[in-house]
């Protein structure tokens, strides 16, 4: 055996006698720089923050220049971005693409019904309220609009049918809370 082979060897027993001790202390200085290596990367390449749920929306009830704006790009844009429609009108407002769609679709359509409902209306939504089992408001709705008791083209939204329904549920649920209370009472 040469010279350098026995270094070779008597480095490679030294190190395995203190193996544990020393790898306890690499691994903790192994965990350090990476952190601190997290952290350098961090800050050198600041993360791009493309959130919704972050950006500084404006909030609040839209103005009339608002609603202006939303009609004319959503008539602007509505053959190229149908599918994502509000998304590009949402650079031009600085909304939430979800309170633009709502607002429009509830509010600003030209195809909305905004006049009071009928009798007629009135009677069919109680009648569907109480065929279906538990509908939801825009169930009614869409079942409302396929009838169009009125003969226009018009529809109503969701939100006219829970603001009709609503109240008149809350009422029959206190009556009827009332009346099983007068009846426990009475036995």
């Amino acid at each position: 055996m040469s010279h350098f082979e026995n270094v070779i060897i008597t480095k490679n027993e030294e190190t395995s006698q203190n193996e544990p001790a020393q790898n306890e202390q690499n691994e903790e200085s192994m965990q350090k720089e990476e952190s601190a290596q997290r952290e350098e990367s961090v800050q050198q390449f600041p993360r791009i923050n493309n959130d919704r749920k972050t950006k500084n929306y404006r909030k609040g009830r839209f103005s009339e220049e608002e609603d202006r704006m939303l009609i004319e790009k959503y008539n602007m844009f509505i053959g190229d971005h149908k599918h994502n429609i509000f998304s590009v009108i949402e650079q031009y407002l600085n909304r939430n693409p979800k309170s633009l769609r709502e607002r429009y679709c509830n509010h600003l359509d030209p195809n909305i019904d905004h006049s009071e409902l009928s009798k007629e209306e009135k009677a069919k939504i109680k009648s569907i309220y109480e065929t279906l089992k538990t509908p939801s408001f825009s169930e009614i709705a869409r079942i409302l609009n396929t009838y169009n008791l009125k003969g226009n083209r018009k529809r109503r939204t969701d939100l006219v049918v829970r603001n009709y329904l609503s109240p008149r549920l809350r009422k029959e649920k206190r009556i009827r809370d009332r009346m099983s209370l007068s009846v426990i009472l009475n036995q």
